[in-house]
């Protein structure tokens, strides 16, 4: 006698397996997002901090006052940064700016800064805004049922760019 084989019924199949496909789907998407929050944030700070680097070491002329040369004050390469850094939330209190003396290495305020002197910029910044947290929520509980850990600090991720030139 040979075994007889049941007819397979597949029906409800696709009901069972598209919840899991959906819920892969959107995971990868959430940290797609988290990681492009990082990758934009990294990349606005880059350019601003380019920009406002070559900003801190050129000196104009300003008519009728006094003097043949002026200089960028901290505060203002400050502002500049933050202005320029917008898109990224920069504030002037996440920029650091410090000015050295060459050859000596002393470090020396931007106004006492002579040509051939170094100015180094950098900015510091923290992605953590709410898009940025939830992505990273979902994305480490659904590594956590694979056992994987943490992916994303779901406090945020810190994310720092400089830039060094010499003054004119």
């Amino acid at each position: 006698m040979t075994a007889r084989r049941l007819p397979r019924d597949e029906r409800g199949s696709v009901l069972v397996e598209t919840p899991f496909a959906i819920g892969i789907i959107l995971l990868l998407l959430m940290g797609v997002t988290t990681l492009v929050q990082v990758a934009w944030t990294d990349l606005a700070l880059s350019s601003a901090v380019r920009a406002t680097t070559r900003f801190a070491s050129h000196v104009d002329y300003v008519p009728g006052s006094g003097s043949a040369a002026r200089r960028r004050t901290e505060d203002q390469v400050k502002e500049w940064t933050a202005e320029v850094a917008d898109e990224a939330h920069v504030t002037p209190d996440d920029v650091e700016i410090v000015g050295t003396h060459e050859p000596s290495g002393v470090d020396a305020p931007l106004d006492e800064l002579v040509s051939g002197d170094q100015i180094t910029l950098t900015v510091t910044k923290r992605v953590d805004n709410p898009l940025y947290r939830i992505a990273a929520t979902v994305t480490n509980a659904a590594a956590h049922l694979v056992r994987a850990g943490d992916v994303f600090d779901p406090n945020g991720v810190g994310v720092k760019a400089g830039s060094s030139t010499y003054v004119e």
